[in-house]
């Protein structure tokens, strides 16, 4: 797992690389009810730089996210599903090709995001 180090959400595409086809989402616990959607998108593949991932979001207004400095966990607070935006994390590795990042919403949905070989 890449530890998450900050995380916050913006309404304007970042215009990073797409990367939906090298990005696996898993979603680990689905809570009946929670309409927030979290799903692949783009990442910044800048070599010596961290990598930030970039995640589509849908949720109602403006949604938050936050990092637990403990388990590098992003936690997104939102409800609805109306407007899409862009979740923007950026990793504690320098490994680009490889990483994994959990998202969790304020409504108990908890995903997964892998790249390559998840840093393992």
């Amino acid at each position: 797992m890449s530890k998450a180090s900050s995380a916050f959400v913006q309404a304007n595409d970042p215009g990073y690389s797409d990367s939906k086809t090298e990005v696996i989402k898993t979603t680990i616990l689905t809570v009946p009810g929670d309409t927030v959607t979290v799903n692949t998108g783009q990442d910044s593949i800048s070599i010596g730089k961290w990598p930030v991932v970039v995640l589509l979001v849908k949720a109602n207004a403006r949604a938050t996210a936050s990092v637990d400095r403990s388990t590098g966990v992003v936690t997104l607070t939102g409800s609805g599903s109306g407007t899409p935006q862009f979740l923007l994390i950026t990793l504690a590795t320098t490994d680009t090709v490889n990483w994994t990042a959990y998202v969790n919403t304020s409504g108990g949905t908890n995903y997964m995001f892998v790249k390559g070989n998840g840093g393992r």
